[in-house]
């Protein structure tokens, strides 16, 4: 159907004719309206223009194209403008249709665009969505995106879809088309591909072409190309549209290259922390070990016995003991827990094990428990020591008298068992109302005397030995720990019934604090005797 046709049939044209009907015997109009080919279209009084003698004919335009003409006599004229003012009014709503159903789609476009590229973070995954976005709205056999290297100069290939692009469009100085589009920052269209200076021949033919760049602040990161191999007509429409997705691609692509970029740095660094640890935990194992080997052997001969259990947590602790003879008579021990855990709380520890063991405490006599204390307290300020501080249970026994001189500094009470075996009689608690060690310059430290029967035996521990939580949620109180060693099994030690049920609760070998406790035996006199288990 031609257009002049169409505009006669439109419902505000046939409207208009159907009032000039109804005044043509009153405003003498004689006319027809031809089509193009010569076909009537349109008449008013039918059959009087061939009797007439005065016929004129005036064309219909449109934008310079005639689509027919009016014939008649005096308003002939007037209805081939009015015909050609109808013709321009509907030209006009149908571009405008046109524009309208354009922005619809590219808005459309536009949103689907941006729906699946949220939370997409793999640069070549978001290239893919974004061609067969494109594809899905621009006509085209083939496409792809070239994007600057991470690493040197050029472009390299993202995606594509159709034929593979020639090689020479890529690398440090891109060819072609998509370079010069890289290299000028400006969206291009080309109808007719092969005529073109810069176009660089490839596998498939091309006829029309269409690009944007895909910028970032302004900058040019990269091209997006279309192309059709047939002869293919893009517009200036078809341009906007590219242009508005490859905003959308540019922020997509580049987010998404930073994320990796992240990703792998904290992939390289969580990898070198993992290493810097495990570097570190055996170092922790080492320190560890040294720790233990400073811990004299337990004694299973002579006047004094000793056992001990110390299980280190997973953390370097500050847990030491020792024990030793400052002379034929007089035999020292000592229990210390430095607070807190970690190389600190054990560097401390070994220092103050290492001051004690060599006797390295000038002006002090180290059968005086009370001297001893004090000479730690002046020796080891926690303002000097990064505010770490220790508790210790510190004593000598005289095996002549039998005498057990002892002071504690903050720490628990030494707990002694008067018997010999399984048959324990009567436990006394020894300590000392003494603050802990390093805090207050000057504290008068105390030390007190208890008289050993013959036999007994005596524990010294640190908080990890008992302070544990129980199934129910409540804690092991001290008052279960003392009735737990003083009640005795004949098949199994104290202190392996004591760690056994200390893991037992903690359903591990490897508790949450260091488990440190000393069994110190005091028999009779006679060396020969050996140690008695339970």
């Amino acid at each position: 159907m031609d257009k002049l046709r169409r505009l006669m049939g439109a419902r505000g044209t046939s409207e208009a004719l159907k009032a000039l009907e109804a005044l043509s015997g009153a405003c003498s109009l004689d006319a027809e309206v031809h089509s193009a080919s010569g076909e009537v279209l349109w008449s008013v009084a039918p059959g009087s223009l061939s009797a007439a003698g005065d016929v004129s004919a005036h064309p219909v335009t449109l934008a310079g194209e005639v689509l027919g003409e009016v014939r008649g006599g005096a308003g002939a004229a007037a209805l081939a403008e009015l015909l050609a003012h109808l013709a321009r009014e509907q030209e006009e709503k149908r571009a405008l249709t046109q524009d309208s159903l354009a922005r619809y789609t590219e808005l459309g476009a536009i949103y689907d665009l941006a729906r699946k590229l949220a939370g997409n973070l793999k640069p070549d995954q978001v290239a893919e969505t974004v061609l067969a976005e494109a594809a899905a709205v621009i006509r085209c056999d083939r496409a792809f995106v070239l994007v600057r290297r991470e690493e040197g100069e050029g472009l390299e290939l993202l995606a594509h879809t159709g034929p593979r692009p020639s090689d020479k469009l890529t690398g440090r100085s891109p060819q072609g088309i998509p370079g010069a589009i890289f290299a000028s920052g400006q969206p291009e269209i080309v109808n007719h591909v092969p005529e073109d200076p810069r176009h660089v021949p490839g596998a498939a033919p091309v006829h029309a072409f269409i690009g944007a760049p895909l910028l970032v602040k302004g900058k040019a990161m990269g091209v997006l190309c279309l192309s059709i191999a047939e002869p293919h007509v893009y517009r200036t429409e078809d341009l906007s549209l590219l242009a508005a997705l490859c905003v959308l691609a540019a922020s997509a692509i580049e987010n998404a290259r930073l994320y990796r970029h992240l990703e792998r740095r904290v992939a390289a660094r969580t990898l070198e922390l993992f290493e810097a640890l495990n570097r570190f935990n055996h170092e922790l194992v080492k320190a560890g070990e040294y720790v233990k080997s400073l811990i004299p052997a337990p004694l299973g001969s002579g006047p004094v016995r000793t056992d001990w259990r110390f299980v280190p947590s997973t953390s370097l602790g500050g847990d030491v003991f020792g024990y030793h003879w400052l002379d034929e008579d007089h035999f020292a021990l000592f229990v210390l827990d430095v607070c807190g855990h970690g190389v600190g709380a054990a560097l401390l520890s070994v220092s103050v094990m290492n001051v004690l063991r060599s006797r390295n405490l000038p002006g002090t006599d180290f059968t005086r428990p009370d001297q001893v204390l004090a000479s730690l307290n002046r020796s080891f300020p926690m303002a000097e020591q990064n505010g770490l501080y220790f508790t210790i249970w510190y004593g000598v026994y005289d095996r002549r008298r039998r005498e057990l001189a002892y002071a504690s500094a903050g720490h628990f009470p030494a707990l002694f068992f008067q018997g010999a075996g399984c048959d324990k009689g009567p436990m006394h608690r020894l300590g000392t109302e003494n603050i802990f060690i390093g805090g207050v310059p000057g504290f008068p430290f105390v030390q007190a005397e208890f008289q050993v029967p013959a036999p007994g035996r005596l524990y010294v521990y640190t908080d990890g030995a008992f302070e544990h939580r129980l199934p129910d949620g409540s804690m092991w109180e001290f008052d279960d720990f003392a009735a737990f060693l003083a009640a005795s099994d004949p098949d199994v030690s104290d202190l392996d019934r004591l760690l056994r049920f200390a893991q037992q609760l903690h359903q591990s070998p490897t508790l949450k604090d260091d488990f440190t406790i000393l069994e110190v035996t005091f028999g009779h006199d006679d060396e020969s005797e050996g140690p008695q288990v339970c």
